[in-house]
This record gives structure tokens, sequence and C-alpha cells, in this order.
């Protein structure tokens, strides 16, 4: 019988799971998952058992039944896994919610990672794709005053560039704050102290906040945003110096 890749993945990375090596959950928020896959089970007739499962596919109908318990799961780390399936069902209120959920990982110890341990990019990255894909202008205000803090520009990147496309005053001003990456300090970035060492390191995350100010500020023209990626024509960077082009081959063809 041929076995299917996905099958397959899927299989390695629930044996992942069952070992703790993957998909790490305490024992407090093992309970409440467990108790959100017998709901789904129930509901959906579906045979769910292992985060891997939902973190893997897109399960209709789940993202509902999953926003009545994600706030009684501790862990941001593990909330993360379920936010695509809230986006996948998206009601009145899940952009709000998936804010808060936010908000709930600013604040907590898996914001920065402490030195030694990977950053949190699986939760970052789900929170940016969920914004992005809601595109939800009840919340761009919210949104808009999380990207003065420039590590939430940085684990926000898609965000921004919508935020950007909606052409927003506060976000162009952020933006120019930005762009020339001199603002973008260890201190500014919360690497002091115990998080000194943290990953990534205050040069990544400057460089990737360049990256989203070039590409944002190209929405709103203008002399100043013009000049600012202009200068980077010259940047020893190649990759930056690509999307400097790019970003003014762009507002050139919007001009025309």
């Amino acid at each position: 019988m041929k076995i299917n890749n996905y099958d397959f993945a899927l299989s390695y990375m629930i044996e992942q799971e069952k070992s703790g090596e993957a998909y790490i959950c305490s024992d407090v928020d093992r309970v409440t998952v467990d108790e959100i896959f017998e709901k789904i089970n129930d509901t959906l007739g579906t045979d769910i058992h292992y985060i891997a499962e939902i973190d893997n596919r897109i399960v209709p109908g789940s993202g509902m039944i999953i926003s009545d318990y994600i706030c009684r799961i501790k862990s941001s780390s593990v909330r993360a896994f379920f936010i695509p399936q809230m986006v996948y069902d998206k009601t009145d209120n899940t952009a709000e919610k998936i804010l808060q959920l936010y908000m709930d990982f600013k604040s907590s110890d898996e914001y920065i990672s402490l030195p030694g341990k990977s950053d949190p990019a699986h939760i970052y990255v789900r929170f940016d794709n969920a914004f992005n894909r809601l595109k939800s202008r009840r919340i761009k205000d919210q949104l808009a005053e999380l990207l003065r803090n420039p590590r939430d520009l940085f684990y926000l990147p898609f965000t921004a560039r919508l935020l950007a496309r909606w052409k927003m005053p506060k976000v162009y001003k952020i933006m120019m704050t930005y762009a020339s990456g001199d603002a973008v300090t260890k201190e500014a970035v919360g690497l002091v102290n115990e998080y000194s060492d943290s990953l990534p390191n205050a040069e990544c995350i400057k460089r990737n906040v360049i990256f989203t100010c070039i590409d944002s500020l190209k929405y709103y023209g203008g002399d100043n945003a013009i000049s600012i990626i202009k200068s980077y024509l010259k940047s020893d960077d190649k990759d930056i110096k690509t999307s400097a082009d790019k970003a003014l081959l762009y507002i050139m063809k919007k001009r025309r």
C-alpha cells in the first residue's frame, strides 16, 4: 500500500507529541485540550486526539468550538496551534478575541524567549497570519498601536503591510521612525538583563524591521518616504537593496 506523505508526516508529528518533543503541553492545559477535542469529536463526528492533528489540517466547524475554550488554555504556545481554526470559522468577534490572545502573549513569559531557547516564531507567525487574513478594520487602531513597539513590528510584518495598504497616518509615522533602523536598539526590543542574549538578536530584528518599513512605505509614496527608500539603494545588504528597488518600481507604476 502506498504511504501518503501527509499521513507519514502527521504520524511522525503525533509520535513527537506523544514523546514530549513537540507540541509541548502542561498537564493543566492538556485537560482543557482534551475537553476541546471531546467537544469537537462529539459535535462534528471527528476523531481528533492530538494537537498535531488540529495543527496540520483545517477542521471546518471546530473554530467556533475552540473559541469558547481557548482562553482556558494558559500557554500562548499551545493556544497558537488552535488559532487558524478560529480564523477559518470566523465569527463577528473573532478578530477581537485573537487580539486579546495576542495581548495575553505580549504580557506572558513566552513573549521573549530566555537565552538558549528558540524564539517564539510558531506563536507570532500564527498571530500575524490571523490578523492579515481577517483584515478586520474594527481593530486596526489597536494593531497600529502595537506596531509602535519594534518587537511587535518584527513579529507582525504582514499585519504592518496590511495597515500600510490602508494608508493609516499613524502607521506611516511608525514606519518613518523605524525605517533607518537606528531606533531598533537592544533596549527597545527588550534584550536587556536576563534577556540580553535571547534570540533573535537585535541585528536580526532590525534587519527585518527595515524590510517591513520599506515594503510598507511604498504604499504611501511621497517625497519623504521615497527618500528613505532610495537611501537603501546603496545598502551593502543585497536583499535590502533589492527590496528598495522593488518598492520604488511599485511607486513609479502607481504614478503612471
